[in-house]
């Protein structure tokens, strides 16, 4: 959950930096904060994907 905060984060100062400077914020600085939160993403899905079927949190194994 804290990763997908910080990126939500990340994503909204990226948002605000591009908003208030125009095309002179995306390159190289809004690339590489794009780039981290799509890392971000990547690990907090692998971790969540981890936790669900290697794991089994919050599945229930009996029958419907």
């Amino acid at each position: 959950m804290i990763g997908n905060v910080v990126a939500v984060v990340l994503s909204l100062w990226n948002w605000y930096r591009r908003y208030e400077a125009g095309d002179a914020a995306v390159l190289p600085t809004g690339l590489l904060i794009s780039f981290v939160v799509v890392l971000i993403l990547l690990y907090t899905g692998w971790r969540g994907w981890e936790m669900v079927y290697k794991h089994r949190v919050a599945v229930s194994d009996q029958g419907s």
